[in-house]
């Protein structure tokens, strides 16, 4: 019980330095032991591992990742920066790959496939799989249904509502959910997204609508608007900590 009190401490002393400088975290868990490296890791939250993850050297970052337990680094691969991910499953076993991809879905697994082979300044490179979606005549008391098996810091701002043919029709904002009627259609309950990205999208353009829109993610689509995936803030590789803290405040 000691022992899983001061990992608790240090994990959230080490969250505090990662979210205050990611980059600077990383070196100093590179300098000390694996067993250290990993035994202070695996009790960050996802969002915090990747950050430290995606600035750690790589070769170190595939040792530390074939040490979580499997679930956990199929999820933290799964939220790296894709061509960061890439390099880190070069220095990964065959096998041990598979049995992480054996983790993800279908979908998470072409995103992902996708997204380490698109140009690295296009947003391709760094969406994220959307984390909900329904179809047009899903009712209101699924969506509710669904959401209440996700883990807190998975339920998602947006659920993406799509056609048959996967094209993106709108959205369900999650936190209008308790005031719709649960027999309700998503369909007729939606609301059209006023603004969509495509894979083409420049990252330094998406960074800019997003905050020119003062919105933390939007979906992504492709030519025939089928939804390809979500675009969030945090994906973005070097935003600054501050510069998101600045945009949450102005969302509140």
């Amino acid at each position: 019980m000691l022992e899983n009190f001061h990992k608790v401490s240090g994990a959230q002393i080490i969250a505090a330095y990662i979210k205050d400088n990611p980059q600077k975290a990383a070196l100093a868990l590179q300098s000390v032991s694996l067993s250290e490296a990993v035994f202070w890791l695996s009790a960050l939250t996802l969002a915090d591992l990747t950050a430290v993850l995606n600035f750690m050297e790589v070769k170190k970052a595939a040792v530390i990742l074939r040490r979580l337990p499997l679930k956990q680094g199929a999820r933290t691969l799964l939220s790296l920066n894709p061509q960061k991910a890439g390099e880190i499953l070069k220095y990964v076993p065959p096998f041990y790959k598979k049995r992480l991809e054996g983790e993800l879905t279908q979908e998470e697994l072409k995103i992902f496939n996708e997204a380490k082979l698109a140009p690295k300044n296009t947003i391709a490179s760094i969406i994220k799989p959307a984390i909900l979606t329904f179809k047009t005549d899903a009712k209101i008391e699924e969506v509710l249904q669904k959401i209440k098996t996700l883990p807190k810091n998975k339920i998602p701002q947006n659920i993406y509502v799509l056609d048959k043919q996967n094209r993106l029709c709108g959205l369900l904002k999650t936190a209008a959910l308790a005031i719709l009627p649960v027999n309700s259609s998503c369909g007729s309950a939606m609301e059209k997204p006023q603004i969509t990205l495509n894979l083409e999208t420049k990252i330094t353009k998406a960074k800019q609508i997003l905050a020119q829109n003062k919105i933390s993610n939007l979906p992504v689509v492709d030519k025939e608007n089928i939804l390809c995936g979500e675009l969030s803030l945090w994906d973005i590789p070097q935003t600054k900590i501050s510069c998101i803290k600045r945009l949450l405040c102005k969302l509140k």
